[in-house]
């Protein structure tokens, strides 16, 4: 009987650990995108949303699916891509885009695209190694120096060539 009792205590203690730590090897990972040309409000700074929910898994994604929320702490790859573009003719300027986590801006996470009148549209790519804590808020600020610079979304007129999305943000959780 003793053997027995001190069996069911060290298994009880081991699955207590075991949930207490099940968060360790779960996977995480979220990418929005989006389908819609947006312009940041000029000379502040705006939150890009992504209406697209291409995937999901361990994050929350907020109401107006302009950031997600960590639900599994741990080391995170997280990227976006944004498509840059004039929106009228003759426009020069450029656009910064940048990570936030609970609504601050993130040192060295900031990229500058310059778009000239002539070449129209551009891409920026950030790409960021984070450590989040369950309940982290991410999302992707833009700002631009001329109210007729935003990021576009091109519809494809062929049937074999997928659109451009105007953003795409992903998040996988490394470790």
């Amino acid at each position: 009987m003793q053997i027995f009792v001190l069996f069911f205590l060290v298994f009880l203690n081991s699955s207590l650990q075991a949930d207490n730590q099940s968060w360790k090897n779960q996977d995480a990972y979220v990418q929005l995108s989006s389908v819609v040309t947006q312009i940041p409000n000029l000379g502040l700074s705006s939150i890009i949303s992504g209406e697209t929910i291409d995937m999901v898994k361990n994050f929350q994604i907020t109401p107006n699916r302009d950031a997600v929320v960590c639900q599994i702490p741990g080391l995170y790859y997280i990227s976006c891509g944004l498509q840059p573009a004039t929106i009228v003719r003759g426009v020069s300027g450029y656009m910064d885009t940048w990570f936030n986590v609970n609504g601050v801006a993130i040192p060295s996470s900031n990229s500058r695209q310059y778009v000239d009148e002539n070449l129209r549209v551009s891409q920026i790519t950030n790409n960021s190694i984070f450590q989040l804590n369950e309940g982290d808020v991410i999302s992707t600020g833009f700002s631009s120096s001329n109210p007729y610079i935003g990021i576009v979304y091109i519809q494809s007129y062929l049937s074999s060539e997928p659109s451009v999305t105007s953003y795409i943000f992903s998040a996988y959780k490394i470790r």
